[in-house]
């Protein structure tokens, strides 16, 4: 496997060495794609191995060359006291199937600074550094710039049977096409920052695909919140579990007509 090329003297993870993490662990999906081989992690709780075997990637070779940055995932973290940069990173969707995707960001001061969405199967890489725009496999992205709520295009991923959702397509005159049904919802967020969608919703603030989707959404000139149209500070919580704020993603123009619209379902 090609060793990740480090710029020697850097504080952080550059984008060049998220795209090379983004490479090793598309490798790895690939090597375990179609294979239902579970672990037992401790407490009994079995974990796919191809997200065993990328944790110890991101975590191994953070604690290498980035000994001083804390690196958390929804199934393990390793925390640095004092730390300035947080390394938020999670593998997403089925693990047997061409959805499964990679993502990370870097965190400092609780804002993202860099971010990378990479799916191996598609072929899809969205990569973004504050102040520096979003490129989808190199080229650069904007949002739609789709003026009409009643015509938006909106992706929600929600817990099956989960009331909120049921609630939300009941009483939505919008648009809902899932174009790719099935994919992560941090995949979504880079359509969403390819013009897709116009709005992409999710139940949790505290996770890493919230860093990712705000960094890659807003570099490409979207507006990014809670559901209640709040900003967030990440990592909410350092299990990067869900605590219920939710995020919402836009194209900008309709966000407070989504946080407005949403506000009616969330009382």
């Amino acid at each position: 496997m090609k060793k990740i090329k480090i710029k020697r003297g850097s504080r952080f993870p550059n984008l060049n060495v998220l795209y090379e993490f983004g490479l090793e662990a598309g490798e790895l999906m690939g090597r375990f794609k179609g294979l239902s081989q579970w672990d037992m992690q401790e407490g009994g709780i079995p974990v796919p191995i191809v997200d065993q075997a990328i944790g110890h990637l991101v975590i191994g070779r953070m604690k290498e060359e980035y000994p001083h940055i804390s690196v958390i995932s929804s199934r393990e973290k390793r925390m640095v006291s004092g730390s300035e940069f947080t390394v938020l990173f999670d593998l997403e969707g089925k693990k047997s199937s061409d959805h499964t995707t990679f993502s990370l960001a870097v965190v400092r001061e609780g804002a993202p600074t860099v971010a990378i969405i990479y799916n191996p199967f598609s072929r899809a890489l969205w990569m973004a550094r504050k102040g520096h725009g979003c490129r989808m496999n190199g080229r650069l992205v904007r949002v739609s710039d789709r003026e009409t709520f009643e015509d938006a295009r909106f992706y929600s991923t929600w817990l099956t049977g989960d009331e909120f959702l049921m609630q939300l397509d009941a009483s939505s005159t919008l648009s809902v096409r899932e174009r790719f049904p099935g994919l992560p919802a941090v995949y979504q967020g880079g359509l969403l920052a390819s013009g897709v969608y116009e709005c992409v919703a999710y139940p949790s603030s505290g996770s890493c695909k919230a860093a990712v989707t705000q960094l890659i959404v807003e570099e490409a000139g979207g507006t990014f919140s809670d559901l209640h149209g709040e900003s967030i500070v990440h990592p909410c919580r350092e299990d990067g579990r869900h605590d219920g704020v939710g995020f919402l993603a836009t194209n900008g123009v309709l966000h407070d007509a989504f946080v407005k619209h949403f506000a009616t379902l969330l009382l």
